[in-house]
C-alpha cells in the first residue's frame, strides 16, 4: 500500500511534576535493605519510590498500561509490590528490580483496598464494585470472591493468627470474614457514616477504624495490648507527602512534628499553561501555587517562584526571563536566573487569559477577561539597588472589544491579531492599527483558544462546544469543521512548519490533525482529568492539566498508517461502550490473567 503523505508518531517521553496522586495512598516499603526511609506512592500510571531521608526519587516503575495507579500495599517481606488499578486489575512487581511478576483481573472498577497476609503468600483486594476478591500470589490464580458489602470496599485486612479477613466499606459496615468457610461471622454497624480505613496495632490486639465523620473507634481484639507508634508519613491532596513524627507525649497535645516534606519537585495545585523555551531545552509550567522551570533533557526541576494563580506563561526571547499572567489580572516579569520576581504591574481588572509574543520578538500581547486586548514592549529600566538594567514591559496600545477575550495570538506575518471572544466568536484586526479586517463566526459555545500557522494563511479556534474550526485567514472561510473531543477544547497549536496541529481537552487526551485534508492523526492518552493546555517545540509537545502532572512526547521515526489508528481507536471505543461486566474483562495478554478470568468462572 502505497502512502501519499507520511506522518511519524508521537509516543510517551515521561511524566513529571508528580509526587504522589490524591486518589492514591502510600506505604512504607523495605528497599535496599533499609525500612522506614523509603515510600512508595501512586502517580499516575507510574509508582515512585521516594527516599524520604535525602528527599529524591529513588525509583519509578511505570505499569504499561494507561490506567492510575488506585491503591498499593508491600509484601511483609519487603520483597514485592502490589499496585491496584482504576481498570480494576491488581498488579505485583518485585521491588528490587521493578520488575512485574503477576497481573490479576478480577473487577468491574477500581481497585480501592489491598493487603497481603502475614507470611506474603495471599493477597485480598476490594474495589468500587463492592467485592472481595482473594487471590493466591504462589498459584497465580482467584481463591474466592466475598460479597456481602452494598458500597465500595473501603479497607480490607488479615489477620496474623487466625484465617480471618476484616474488611470495611462505605456502607458504613464492618465485616469479619472466616476464610475457612467463605463466610461473614460478625458485622459492625458502630457507624453512622462512611467507614474510610481500617488498622490493627500491635500483634492483632487494637482494631481502629477511621470513618467520614472526623472520628476514630478503637475496638479490643484481645485483652491485653501494648504498642507504639515512631512516624506515619501522609500522602495530600496537594501533591505533597510529609513524614511525621508521633510520639507518645505528643499524641496528648495533638501535636506533631513533621520530620519531611516532599513538595519542590512537584506543582500543589493544577498546572494551567507550559510553554517552551527558544532551543526547546527548558520548559516553563505556571499553575495556582508557583511557577516551575524543568529541564527538558533530565525532567529535573530547575526553579521554582512562588505566586499567585497564573493562567499564562511564555519565554522572553533569550530564555532568561518569562512573562506571567495571573488570574488577578496582573502580569509578572521574572528573572529565571536568580528566580526573583522584577516586577508586577497591574496590566488589567480580570484575568490575563492568554500572552502571545509579537511577531518580531520585540514584545508581548495580553488578551484579558476586561474585554482589552494590550500590547506591551520589551525595554531595560535602571533600577535604584544596581547599576545594571533589568527587564520590563511598556504598554504602547489597548484594543477595547464588546466581550471578554479569551484567546489571543499574531500572526507570524505581523499583519493581523486575532482575538477570541466569549461571545462565540474569533475577531481579525490588522496588528498596526487594530482597524477590524474579518469576523469568524460558527461555533456554538465561547471560544477557548486558537493558533495561527506559519505562513499566515490558517487560523485553527477551539470551542467548548468540544469543536475545532480550521479557517482560511485571507477570506475568512471555514474550511473544515471537526468534532475534536468528548469535552471542552481548551488548547491548539500548530506544528513549526507544517500545517499540522495539535489539540487537548478537558476530556483529558491530545489529538493530532493534519489542517490541509483535515484528518485526524492520532490520539494520545494523556490526563486523568482535564487537560488545560500543551506547548509544541521541535520534535516535543508537552500537556499540563488538572491532575498536576506534565506528560513530555516527543516525535519517533515510526511512520504511521492513518487506517491502521482509526481501526485501533475504533476497537477502543468499542470495549470502552461494552457491557460493565466481569465476562468482559479487560484484555491483558498474561497467563495470570486469564488465570483470573478462570477464577472468576470456578468461583461465581
Amino acid at each position: 500500500m502505497g502512502l501519499t503523505k507520511q506522518h511519524l508518531r508521537y509516543s510517551l517521553e515521561g511524566t513529571f511534576s508528580i509526587i504522589s496522586s490524591g486518589g492514591c495512598n502510600i506505604t512504607f516499603i523495605s528497599y535496599q535493605g533499609q525500612d522506614g526511609r523509603f515510600v512508595a506512592c501512586g502517580a499516575c500510571e507510574c509508582i515512585i519510590i521516594w527516599d524520604l531521608r535525602l528527599g529524591n526519587q529513588a525509583l519509578k516503575i511505570p505499569l504499561g498500561v494507561h490506567s492510575e495507579v488506585t491503591y498499593l500495599s508491600s509484601s511483609p517481606d519487603g520483597k514485592r509490590l502490589a499496585a491496584g488499578l482504576s481498570n480494576g486489575s491488581v498488579h505485583v512487581f518485585e521491588l528490587l528490580s521493578g520488575e512485574q511478576k503477576a497481573v490479576f483481573v478480577g473487577h468491574r472498577t477500581a481497585v480501592s483496598c489491598l493487603a497481603f497476609d502475614s507470611n506474603g503468600h495471599r493477597l485480598v483486594s476490594g474495589s468500587k464494585d463492592t467485592e472481595l476478591v482473594l487471590w493466591d500470589l504462589i498459584d497465580e490464580r482467584g481463591l474466592e470472591r466475598l460479597t456481602g458489602h452494598r458500597n465500595v470496599v473501603s479497607s480490607a485486612l488479615f489477620l496474623k493468627n487466625n484465617n480471618v479477613l476484616i474488611s470495611s466499606s462505605k456502607d458504613t459496615f464492618i465485616k469479619f470474614w472466616n476464610l475457612d468457610t467463605s463466610y461473614c461471622y460478625r458485622t459492625i454497624a458502630a457507624h453512622v457514616t462512611e467507614v474510610w480505613t481500617l488498622s490493627l496495632l500491635g500483634n492483632d490486639e487494637y482494631l481502629v477504624a477511621g470513618s467520614n465523620d472526623s472520628s476514630l473507634m478503637v475496638w479490643s481484639l484481645h485483652q491485653n495490648s501494648s504498642e507504639s507508634l515512631n512516624a506515619a508519613a501522609v500522602s495530600l491532596a496537594n501533591n505533597a507527602v510529609e513524614l511525621f513524627s508521633l510520639k507518645s507525649t505528643d499524641v496528648g497535645t495533638n501535636t506533631f512534628t513533621t520530620l519531611r516534606k516532599l513538595v519542590q519537585p512537584g506543582h500543589q495545585g493544577e498546572v494551567r499553561a507550559v510553554a517552551f523555551s527558544s532551543d526547546n531545552l527548558a520548559i516553563a509550567s505556571v499553575g495556582a501555587d508557583a511557577i516551575k522551570i524543568w529541564n527538558r533533557v533530565s525532567l529535573s526541576c530547575l526553579r521554582t517562584v512562588l505566586t499567585d494563580y497564573a493562567l499564562c506563561v511564555c519565554f522572553v526571547p533569550g530564555d532568561r526571563h518569562v512573562i506571567v499572567g495571573l488570574k488577578n489580572g496582573s502580569v509578572l516579569v521574572v528573572d529565571l536566573s536568580t528566580g526573583e520576581v522584577l516586577e508586577s504591574i497591574a496590566a488589567h481588572t480580570a484575568e490575563v487569559w492568554s500572552i502571545t509574543k509579537t511577531h518580531d520578538n520585540a514584545g508581548v500581547v495580553t488578551a484579558s477577561g476586561d474585554s482589552t486586548v494590550k500590547v506591551w514592549k520589551f525595554e531595560l529600566v535602571s533600577t535604584e539597588s544596581s547599576k545594571a538594567k533589568v527587564l520590563s514591559i511598556l504598554h504602547t496600545r489597548t484594543l477595547k472589544v464588546n466581550e471578554p477575550v479569551l484567546s489571543v495570538k499574531v500572526s507570524p506575518c505581523g499583519k493581523l491579531v486575532a482575538a477570541s471572544l466569549l461571545d462565540t466568536s474569533t475577531k481579525i484586526f490588522f496588528f498596526d492599527t487594530f482597524k477590524f479586517f474579518l469576523g469568524l463566526y460558527g461555533h456554538k459555545m465561547p471560544v477557548l483558544t486558537s493558533d495561527i500557522s506559519y505562513d499566515s494563511s490558517l487560523i485553527v479556534t477551539g470551542s467548548a462546544d468540544r469543536s475545532v474550526k480550521i479557517w482560511g485567514l485571507d477570506f475568512g472561510d471555514c474550511h473544515r469543521s471537526l468534532f475534536a473531543h468528548d469535552d471542552s477544547v481548551t488548547a491548539v497549536q500548530f506544528v513549526p512548519k507544517t500545517h499540522l496541529f495539535f489539540s487537548c481537552g478537558k476530556d483529558g487526551k491530545l489529538k493530532q490533525w493534519d489542517g490541509d485534508t483535515f484528518e485526524k492523526i492520532i490520539t494520545l492518552d494523556g490526563h486523568f482529568g482535564e487537560c488545560w493546555n500543551l506547548a509544541v517545540g521541535g520534535d516535543f509537545v508537552v500537556s499540563c492539566g488538572k491532575d498536576r502532572v506534565l506528560r513530555l512526547y516527543t516525535r519517533t521515526d515510526e511512520i504511521l498508517v492513518l487506517e491502521d489508528e482509526m481501526e485501533e481507536e475504533r476497537g477502543k471505543d468499542e470495549l470502552a461502550s461494552g457491557q460493565d461486566s466481569l465476562a468482559k474483562l479487560p484484555s491483558i495478554k498474561t497467563v495470570t490473567a486469564e488465570r483470573g478470568v478462570i477464577a472468576y468462572y470456578d468461583y461465581s
